[in-house]
């Protein structure tokens, strides 16, 4: 009986046993099997995957690498260890004889910055090479035990599609040609570790920038820094370059949502980073670096780069009209040409006038001419570098300006406005001076080398709005360039401005054309006084752009006080009645509408942050039909990008009020047919960027393109790819053309 009862206890024991039992028993043999009969490679879908075993004579003993050959089909890529903006990891699990292996360290190559419409990741594509350093088992050496790779990844190109493979390679590591080779490969595709003196970063949550500097020289400027924590940086945007007086700053836009990435960095003193030396054709293998927080940024001394966004990187250049200064020389053509087709631009129209009626009086005079040619020639030069130097200076110091900024500030254009009023109010004779304003623009009396250069300075001023055609790519070169190639750039752009003057005053049979002195002198330059005149209109309109309608009537009542006060000036003071009772109240009037005056542009310039975001900043950058505002959609970042993955064909007007050949390209071929019917398709989406008031997203924007200022026309094309550029000086078959080109029917 007892020993029923015994057989009965076990027969029951090893009934409630026998499930784990048959599971571990299932689990041996499955890993067993599945470590035997796995191959070292497999096709799976657009991928294939293959196993090697090396040995580094560096290594202890009982450490081996497993390389992971990764071949992707065209087009298709996986995953870094910090994919960027969308993907997963890939993963390697290793085991010998059904036991986990320990992974000591893993070795990853270094990535690509991959564009995904609006979107980045960070990946590879071709053949990569993923390394993991295991530790085997004390004793194992055996050729007979297999180590066996479960590998789980996910490829993406159009879809994403979810793979996995069990590859497996014997404990055989004589290591024959084929493995050497890609061992080798391997080896040379790791990121190269090195360190910098004083490396450092630091966060700015609330500016949502990442700062990473280092004393070195300065790094290469078509490169990319990829960090290595998930979540913290932006991947699509570009990322700045500055030099510092030691070595670089390199600046980096944290992620809309960073809590991620920053609680994957918590308290860490050191943040690890790659950097890729450049990210366009066969890559170099970067340098694996190290930054510790603590110190305080350096000081940016000066831009190198503006960076690429994800998209142009991957074109790898701002596809243009075929128009885009890539060399120096092509820089300097372009801004030659640009500079002489600045003369025609209707912002410079005012002052050309004045230029032939000063030349007039140096041929009646006797001479002279080249004397007024070497002195405005210089006015121009002197100024542009100025003008270069000051853009420099504000863009190096984390202002995001461009070619045309200083119309973008209400008080530049309030002022312009009124030294416009003076100077046709000098025209029309209202008052002179010792050195009129109207010498300092046009040289209308005497020789004197003053009035020259002041004119060359006006022409810059007045023209600086304007964007010729082949201004914009030789800007865009200039303001990415080194210092000295900036400089140069604006140099030759100004020689392109001065010589039609300096080509009328120094041929003889060209000045000979010029009608004699007389009478016409009189009433021509009366008649340039309505240009000006014109001009301060335009200016108003600009400013009831930026700041609102309730700008103008202060601008308009600091125009009146200006006149009066410069006809008290001309009656009552300039003939010198020095005992006169009038000349004193006059005065004294001047100096009450002087007040009257500065208080009027303050009123008009300092309109307060709820007025400014409440006043009708359009997109149309002015008034529009009601058409034209159904049809046209204000501009964002990403928006062109997601609307042509969606299947439209996006156009995107970058332009500002201030910008006088945006407006011509706007009223002479965006609102005339056919290009307004194309637009208003509904396979079509209209985009503007108004850049009339600052805006740092839009600078951005155009440094992508390699421009610096407006006009930019682009087409993004239906589904995805490269952006279209357009010419700075629009005609209705060339945009036409673009939107068909990009899909439009």
């Amino acid at each position: 009986m007892k020993i029923q009862r015994a057989l009965l206890g076990l027969f029951l024991g090893l009934i409630l046993q026998a499930p784990s039992i048959a599971q571990g028993l299932l689990e041996r043999l499955q890993s067993e099997s599945s470590g035997a009969a796995a191959p070292a490679q497999a096709q799976v879908g657009p991928v294939s995957v293959a196993l090697s075993l090396h040995r580094d004579p560096s290594d202890a003993p009982d450490l081996i690498w497993a390389v992971v050959e990764l071949s992707h089909e065209p087009h298709w890529h996986t995953y870094w260890k910090n994919p960027g903006d969308s993907g997963r990891p890939t993963e390697l699990r290793f085991s010998l004889d059904g036991q986990p292996l320990s992974v000591i360290q893993r070795a990853w190559p270094s990535p690509r910055r991959i564009a995904v419409g609006p979107l980045a990741s960070y990946g590879f594509e071709g053949v990569a090479y993923l390394g993991a350093q295991v530790r085997l088992p004390k004793g194992v050496r055996d050729a007979s035990n297999r180590l066996v790779l479960q590998a789980n990844w996910l490829i993406c190109k159009d879809i994403c599609i979810p793979g996995e493979a069990t590859l497996s390679r014997p404990l055989v590591l004589t290591g024959g040609p084929s493995d050497s080779e890609i061992w080798s490969r391997f080896k040379g595709g790791l990121p190269h570790p090195a360190s910098m003196r004083a490396a450092g970063f630091s966060l700015d949550e609330s500016a949502k920038r990442l700062r990473l500097w280092a004393d070195a020289p300065a790094i290469d400027r078509g490169g990319y820094m990829f960090a290595e924590v998930e979540g913290l940086i932006n991947p699509s945007a570009p990322q700045r370059l500055y030099r510092t007086a030691s070595g670089w700053l390199l600046e980096m836009s944290l992620a809309d949502h960073p809590s991620a990435g920053l609680r994957a960095l918590g308290g860490s003193q050191t943040l690890s980073a790659l950097w890729r030396l450049s990210e366009f054709g066969p890559e170099s293998p970067g340098l694996a670096l190290a930054f510790r927080s603590g110190a305080p940024p350096p000081q940016a001394l000066e831009l190198i780069s503006e960076g690429v966004t994800a998209q142009q990187a991957s074109a790898n250049v701002p596809a243009g009209a075929g128009t885009s200064a890539s060399s120096l020389g092509l820089a300097l053509g372009f801004a030659f040409l640009g500079g002489l087709v600045l003369n025609l631009m209707p912002c410079v129209f005012p002052v050309l006038g004045l230029k032939v009626l000063s030349l007039t009086q140096h041929r009646a005079h006797g001479g002279g001419a080249w004397r007024a040619a070497l002195f405005f020639t210089l006015g121009v030069l002197v100024s542009m570098c100025a003008l270069a130097g000051l853009l420099l200076l504000l863009r190096s110091a984390g202002q995001a300006i461009g070619w045309g900024f200083q119309l973008q500030d209400p008080w530049v254009v309030g002022a312009l406005a009124l030294l416009f009023v003076a100077i046709a109010l000098n025209l029309l004779g209202v008052f002179e001076v010792g050195m009129s304003l109207t010498r300092l623009g046009s040289l209308d009396r005497g020789e004197g080398p003053l009035a020259a250069f002041g004119s060359g300075a006006l022409a810059v001023l007045v023209a600086s709005p304007c964007t010729a055609p082949f201004m914009g790519s030789a800007l865009g070169f200039a303001l990415t360039a080194p210092l000295l190639q900036t400089f140069l750039v604006f140099l030759v752009l100004g020689l392109g401005l001065a010589t039609p003057f300096v080509f009328l005053s120094l041929w003889p049979a060209a000045l000979a054309r010029l009608p004699r002195p007389g009478p016409w002198m009189q009433t021509f330059r009366m008649l340039l006084a309505f240009p000006m005149l014109a001009t301060v209109a335009w200016l108003a309109w600009v400013l009831a752009e930026q700041n609102g309608s309730a700008s103008v009537l202060p601008l308009l009542l600091s125009c009146l006080a200006l006149a009066l006060a410069l006809l008290l000036w001309g009656r009552f003071v300039q003939p010198s009645l020095s005992d006169s009772r009038s000349a004193r109240a006059a005065w004294i009037s001047i100096l009450v509408l002087l007040v009257l005056v500065a208080a009027g542009l303050r009123s008009a310039a300092q309109i307060s942050a709820a007025q400014i975001s409440a006043a009708p900043l359009t997109t149309q950058s002015g008034s529009a039909t009601l058409s034209d505002e159904a049809v046209w959609k204000q501009w964002a970042p990403g928006l062109a990008e997601q609307a042509a993955a969606r299947g439209q064909v996006v156009f995107v007007d970058f332009t500002a009020a201030w910008c006088i050949s945006c407006q011509v390209n706007k009223a002479r071929v965006l609102r005339t047919q056919p290009v307004a019917g194309l637009l208003a398709n509904p396979k079509a989406l209209a985009l503007r960027a108004d850049w009339t008031r600052e805006d740092p997203e839009i600078t951005r924007a155009l440094s992508g393109f390699g421009r610096s200022g407006v006009p930019l026309y682009v087409v993004y094309p239906a589904g995805g790819g490269t952006p279209i550029v357009l010419s700075e000086w629009l005609s209705s078959s060339e945009v036409v053309d673009a939107l068909r080109s990009a899909g439009l029917r």
